[in-house]
């Protein structure tokens, strides 16, 4: 590895507000996620959280960060989902992760079971041609899904 030779470790793909949520997980146990969770053309910053947790192998904070995720999609409280997938979401989590990873499978179960939900998985003409270069790019999943 580089970071062997010359004492850095270079983490790509992740963004500093990524990087700030682990920092805070490894001070706190927890982090404080300032997700607009009204815009529904992101990408959950617990998904990315995710992915830089298991590029680290810090299972903790993977686990921490598929929690987040879940209380989103399946409010503990029995509400509807605090906010949508976009097709950005689907292209990060599939291009960041493992086939029949944990966070492949949480948005793989959330598109079978709300895939009708417009409030929750917005297939519209706008994002067609979107959805359609994910499902391209992606066809393992989009097979499993249809």
């Amino acid at each position: 590895f580089r970071e062997n030779k010359d004492g850095i470790v270079h983490i790509t793909n992740t963004d500093s507000k990524t990087f700030g949520l682990l920092v805070q997980w490894i001070m706190f146990a927890y982090y404080e996620d300032h997700d607009d969770l009204t815009n529904h053309r992101i990408v959950r910053n617990s998904a990315k959280a995710w992915v830089l947790g298991d590029y680290l192998v810090a299972p903790g904070f993977k686990n921490y960060a598929m929690l987040q995720l879940y209380n989103i999609y399946h409010p503990k409280d029995g509400s509807a989902p605090k906010s949508g997938i976009c097709p950005a979401t689907i292209k990060h989590c599939c291009s960041h992760s493992p086939v029949n990873s944990p966070l492949r499978n949480l948005y793989f179960d959330i598109m079978l079971e709300l895939f009708k939900d417009k409030t929750v998985v917005n297939y519209s003409d706008k994002l067609r041609q979107e959805w359609d270069e994910v499902w391209e790019l992606h066809r393992d999943f989009s097979n499993d899904l249809m």
